[in-house]
C-alpha cells in the first residue's frame, strides 16, 4: 500500500472508526478490507491486543501502520520491519544486564544459556528484543508474554535496567511493543510505570 493510502486509512480509523473504514474499504476494494481489518489469533494470543501508555493505538498506527486496529499479518509486518535493518538486537539477563545479540538472537545467545531458545516466550527469564527506526520514529520490540511489561514488577525493572545500558540513543518517546503488537507505551511510560 502506498504511504498516502496508508495515511488516509489511518486518518479514517481516527475519524470514522474501524467499522466505517471497513464498510468504505469493502465497497471500493474488498481485498483491502480483508487485509487491513481482519484480526487473527496468530496476531495476538487471546484475540485482543494490549494498548497502554500515553500514545493511543491510532497515534501509534500513524507512526507504524502495522499497529492499526485489526491489521492482518501484524506479526509478519513487525518482523519484516525489525529484521530489515535493526538498530540493535539484544538479550537482557534476568538481573537487567544487557547483552548485544549483534544481528540475530539465535546465533548470539549468552554463553551457557543456549537452552533459553527452547523456552519461548519465557526465554529462561531473559528478555529478547530489537530496536528499529524509521525516520525519527523509534520502535523497541520485546518478545515476551503479553502481561510482562504492563505493570511494575521484576520484568519491567529488568527491561528498564537493560534499556538504560543501550549503546545507541533510545528516545523517551520510542514506542515499546511486543512481537504480537501489544503496545506497552513509550520508554518514558515504562520508566514511570516501573517506579510505581
Amino acid at each position: 500500500m502506498y504511504p498516502t493510502k496508508m495515511a488516509s486509512f489511518v486518518q479514517g480509523l481516527t475519524e470514522f472508526g474501524p467499522d466505517e473504514v471497513a464498510a468504505r474499504a469493502t465497497a471500493s476494494k474488498p481485498w483491502l478490507a480483508h487485509r487491513m481489518l481482519t484480526s487473527t489469533r496468530k496476531d495476538c494470543s487471546n484475540g485482543e491486543v494490549v494498548t497502554l501508555g500515553s500514545i493511543s493505538r491510532g497515534a501509534a498506527a500513524e507512526r507504524f501502520p502495522f499497529l492499526a486496529p485489526r491489521f492482518s499479518g501484524r506479526r509478519r509486518a513487525i518482523k519484516e520491519f525489525t529484521h530489515r535493518d535493526p538498530d540493535f538486537v539484544f538479550w537482557i539477563y534476568p538481573d537487567g544486564t544487557l547483552f548485544d545479540a549483534r544481528d540475530a538472537h539465535r546465533n548470539n545467545v549468552p554463553r551457557g544459556y543456549e537452552h533459553i531458545l527452547e523456552d519461548e516466550p519465557e526465554y529462561g527469564g531473559f528478555l529478547r528484543g530489537r530496536v528499529a527506526s524509521d525516520d525519527d520514529a523509534q520502535l523497541v520490540v520485546v518478545y515476551c508474554v503479553p502481561d510482562a511489561l504492563t505493570q511494575a514488577g521484576a520484568k519491567l525493572s529488568q527491561f528498564v535496567r537493560g534499556i538504560e545500558q543501550m549503546p545507541i540513543p533510545i528516545a523517551g518517546d520510542a514506542l515499546v511493543i511486543s512481537d504480537n503488537g501489544d503496545i506497552f507505551g513509550t520508554v518514558d511510560d515504562l520508566v514511570r510505570r516501573s517506579e510505581g
